[in-house]
């Protein structure tokens, strides 16, 4: 699949939920702790603004209905690669170039070699911005 600015935008906001996806399962905790680690952390590194976290369940919904506010995809995202964790698809591939320029993170030789193309268009993105 020839991959572009455009591909890449629609592939990453289609499917962003599935870092929460993965991060319900990869990281230990109820649900209301998931949500309440997400949501301290997003408000930490300046994502959203200050508030309560959401009710448990929230999590589940997002899921469930394919739809999460950015804040806690940007957050899931950090506590995943905090994690050690690493993509292996060509969406998780996707989602984590547009997440690791979004979020600032420093791009290594490790995240050049997983991500390819993918961060190649990513950075072009970003640059179009």
């Amino acid at each position: 699949m020839p991959i572009d600015r455009k591909g890449l935008a629609l592939l990453v906001n289609a499917n962003r939920v599935s870092l929460l996806k993965t991060y319900s399962f990869y990281i230990s905790g109820s649900a209301s702790e998931l949500v309440e680690t997400l949501t301290e952390h997003a408000v930490q590194k300046g994502y959203v603004y200050e508030r309560r976290p959401p009710p448990g369940q929230t999590l589940r919904e997002w899921c469930v209905k394919n739809h999460a506010p950015q804040w806690a995809c940007r957050a899931a995202f950090d506590l995943l690669i905090t994690n050690d964790w690493t993509p292996k698809s060509d969406t998780e591939k996707a989602i984590s170039a547009r997440y690791i320029l979004l979020n600032n993170h420093s791009i290594t030789e490790l995240w050049v070699d997983l991500l390819g193309d993918w961060l190649i268009v990513a950075r072009d993105a970003k640059n179009e911005h």
